[in-house]
C-alpha cells in the first residue's frame, strides 16, 4: 500500500511539470486553472484564452498569443523573451519579476497589470494601453511605447534611458526618481505628472505638455525644450544647463537665462 502512494505521488509530480503544448488545456482547466512552470516555448496558438491562468514561473519564450485573452492572469518570474502579445487582454495581470526583453505587445491592453522589478528591455509597446498599471524598478531602457497611454501610472525609479515615448499619454503619472535620460518625449503629455528627482537629461521634450508637472529636483542638462509647456509646473530646485530653445509657456516668476532655469526678479 505504501509503495502505491509513494508510485501515484511520483507519478503526479511528473505529470504536474509535464504541462506544455500539447497538454495545457488540461492543466488550465483544473482546479485554480494551475499553469505553473508551463512550457510554452515557441508555441503559436493565437487567440487563445487563458484568462485568470496561474502561469508563475511558465516559459512563453518565443511563442506567439497575438489576439491571446490573458485577463487576470498571472505571469509571476515566467520568462516571455521575444514572446509576441500584440493586441492581446492583459488588463490586471500580475507580471512581477517578468523576462519581457524584446517582447511585442503592440496594441495590447495592459490597464491596472502589475510589471513590478521586470525587464522590459528593447520591449515593443507601441500603442499600448498601461493606464494604472504599475511598473516601479522595471527595466525599459531602449523600449518603444511610441503612441502609449500611461494615465495615473506608476513608474517610480524606473529606468527608461534612450526609450521613444514620442506622442505617448503621461498625464498624472509618477515618475519619481525615474531615469529618462536622452528619451523621446516630443509632442508627449506629462500633465500634472510626479517627475521629482527624475533624470531627464539629454531628453527631447519638444512639443511636450508639463503643465502642473512637478519637476522639484529634476535634472534637465542638454535638454531639448522647444515649443513645450510649463505653465503651472514646479520647478523649485530643478538642475538644468545648456537647454536647447525656447517653450512655449513658463510657470509663474521663471524664465530661461544662459540655458538655465531662473526665477524672476
Amino acid at each position: 500500500m505504501l509503495k502505491f502512494y509513494l508510485f501515484s505521488f511520483i507519478l503526479s509530480t511528473f505529470l504536474f511539470s509535464q504541462c506544455n503544448r500539447s497538454n495545457w488545456e488540461t492543466f488550465y482547466n483544473s482546479k485554480n486553472k494551475d499553469m505553473r512552470d508551463c512550457n510554452f516555448k515557441g508555441f503559436k496558438l493565437r487567440s487563445i484564452n487563458l484568462e485568470d491562468a496561474n502561469l508563475s514561473g511558465a516559459n512563453l519564450m518565443n511563442a506567439d498569443f497575438k489576439w491571446g485573452n490573458f485577463k487576470h492572469a498571472n505571469f509571476k518570474g515566467a520568462n516571455l523573451l521575444e514572446v509576441d502579445l500584440r493586441e492581446t487582454n492583459l488588463i490586471n495581470v500580475n507580471m512581477t519579476n517578468v523576462n519581457l526583453e524584446s517582447a511585442d505587445l503592440d496594441g495590447a491592453n495592459l490597464t491596472g497589470a502589475i510589471l513590478i522589478d521586470s525587464n522590459l528591455y528593447f520591449i515593443f509597446l507601441t500603442n499600448t494601453t498601461l493606464n494604472g498599471s504599475n511598473l516601479k524598478n522595471s527595466n525599459l531602457r531602449g523600449a518603444d511605447l511610441t503612441g502609449g497611454s500611461l494615465i495615473s501610472s506608476i513608474l517610480d525609479s524606473i529606468d527608461l534611458s534612450g526609450a521613444n515615448l514620442h506622442k505617448t499619454n503621461l498625464n498624472n503619472a509618477s515618475l519619481y526618481h525615474s531615469n529618462l535620460k536622452d528619451s523621446d518625449l516630443s509632442n508627449s503629455s506629462l500633465r500634472d505628472s510626479n517627475l521629482k528627482g527624475a533624470d531627464l537629461n539629454g531628453a527631447n521634450l519638444m512639443n511636450s505638455n508639463l503643465q502642473g508637472a512637478d519637476l522639484r529636483g529634476a535634472k534637465l542638462s542638454h535638454t531639448w525644450i522647444t515649443n513645450s509647456k510649463f505653465d503651472g509646473a514646479n520647478l523649485d530646485g530643478v538642475i538644468s544647463n545648456g537647454l536647447i530653445g525656447d517653450p512655449k509657456s513658463f510657470p509663474d516668476g521663471w524664465k530661461i537665462e544662459d540655458g538655465i532655469f531662473i526665477r524672476s526678479p
